[in-house]
């Protein structure tokens, strides 16, 4: 309650990134296109990594049983 300023932020900047987004577009560079593919990209980087970590962690538990 000392500190700190309640705002609503959710909006804030939302008009200057409009702004970037339709530059971007204006200049020929397809940002929905980037936005697709970083997603997909990030979803298959996403995955190895947690089948990297439950692979780990299946070694170990192996491990332990064969102490």
């Amino acid at each position: 309650m000392d500190h700190g300023k309640i705002q609503e932020s959710l909006l804030l900047g939302s008009r200057e990134a409009e702004s970037v987004i339709a530059n971007l577009k204006n200049s020929g560079i397809d940002i929905d296109n980037i936005c697709v593919r970083l997603l997909e990209e990030g979803v298959i980087m996403f995955k190895k990594s947690f089948d990297d970590l439950v692979h780990t962690i299946e070694l170990k538990i192996k491990n332990k049983k064969c102490k």
